[in-house]
């Protein structure tokens, strides 16, 4: 009889081992299912609270195109682009329309709106004429922000005519500009003017001139890009620059000399979706040797970037050699992407050693194109922000 209880004890022991792993694994499978179902009611939040902010924004672009074609609203006071995720939606929706961008319905629109400052941005890919671009001109005293990110006609370029545009704050320019060095606004023209932004500012497509735009009043500078031949000279013509952004620019070997900045605070080397490239696609941006930044509290970086070969140099030696040949007292440093040179605790500890109060990290991974040209934008435009 004990013989018999002792086997039947042990048989039950083992059956209990096996029900309490099941109800382990049924307990795990549970916390992933609900951890699943708490990203998945984060993300249908997320959309809902987008919809209800700009609820247009939700709406399929042919019923937008639609909204545009029948009813124009009367123009919100305030320009756009200070006014969220509604106004620009909406503007890029009309512009982005091929039936939209006609210049009756661009007239028709501009008339609705009154005497209030616009905001015209051309995001399009069916082409910018020259009846498109006159309509612009003819409102160009009302305009406070202006991108041209349009194709333009290869074989006719419409013709950019200068004149009084006293609104004037931002303007960004794409790769289909040919600007051949006559003043594009000027001082006088565009007393307000205090952020540009140039895509592939190349000789073949923009002349450098010290009269091409009213450098010395600028603010806020980028240059997405750009060769170092015209960046080096625009940037000895910005002496009241407190933002400057270089996107991927070719400034692959050292200039001679010193530039001083004695206004700049931010600075930002930066590579458009950075986790979709190898290290070998980027060169090093030489031209941080040549600045002295005396007032420079903000520096974003790609650490690719900031790596030399030659003469050797790693990134925390390049930030630290601008700290020592500025002498400013950095603030804040971002690094940013994720094929950094070492563990992030040592950027913080050699960082903070040299006197910098915050050093952070921002990845890049799942990032789209866009993403990165609205960011710079927002970036830009807080700094003009912040001297008005």
């Amino acid at each position: 009889m004990s013989a018999t209880l002792e086997v039947s004890s042990f048989a039950t022991r083992n059956t209990d081992r096996s029900e309490v792993q099941r109800l382990r694994d049924q307990r795990r499978e549970i916390r992933t299912t609900i951890r699943k179902l708490r990203d998945e009611l984060e993300d249908i939040s997320d959309l809902l609270e987008e919809g209800s902010k700009f609820p247009v924004n939700s709406l399929p672009t042919e019923l937008i195109r639609m909204v545009f074609m029948r009813y124009i609203p009367v123009y919100p006071a305030g320009a756009p682009l200070r006014r969220g995720g509604n106004c620009p939606s909406t503007l890029l929706a009309s512009m982005a329309c091929h039936v939209l961008g006609r210049p009756t319905l661009m007239t028709l629109w501009l008339q609705r709106s009154g005497d209030l400052p616009v905001s015209i941005q051309a995001d399009n890919e069916m082409g910018f004429d020259q009846a498109l671009l006159d309509v612009i001109l003819a409102q160009r005293e009302r305009v406070e922000y202006l991108r041209l990110n349009a194709t333009l006609d290869e074989d006719e370029p419409p013709v950019w005519r200068p004149g009084p545009m006293p609104l004037l704050r931002s303007i960004e320019l794409n790769v289909g500009t040919r600007l051949d060095g006559d003043p594009f606004v000027s001082s006088t023209d565009a007393p307000l003017l205090r952020a540009i932004t140039i895509w592939e500012y190349e000789p073949t497509r923009i002349t450098f001139s010290p009269d091409l735009f009213p450098w010395a009043h600028i603010a806020a500078l980028v240059l997405l890009f750009p060769p170092i031949e015209p960046c080096w000279a625009t940037l000895q013509c910005t002496p009241n620059l407190r933002y400057l952004e270089l996107c991927s620019p070719f400034c692959d070997r050292p200039q001679p000399g010193q530039l001083l900045l004695p206004k700049l605070d931010t600075l930002v080397f930066c590579c458009f979706d950075l986790c979709a490239a190898d290290d070998e696609d980027f060169t090093p941006v030489h031209l941080i040797n040549n600045l002295v930044l005396p007032r420079l509290r903000v520096l974003r970086a790609a650490d690719v970037l900031l790596r030399f070969s030659d003469p050797p140099s790693s990134s925390i030696q390049t930030i630290t050699s601008l700290i020592d040949r500025s002498g400013c007292k950095l603030e804040e440093v971002c690094i940013i992407g994720d094929g950094r040179s070492r563990k992030d605790s040592r950027y913080v500890e050699l960082l903070t050693a040299n006197g910098v109060e915050r050093v952070w990290f921002e990845g890049k991974k799942h990032r789209w194109y866009e993403e990165d040209r609205e960011e710079s934008r927002e970036r830009a435009l807080e700094c003009i922000g912040r001297i008005v």
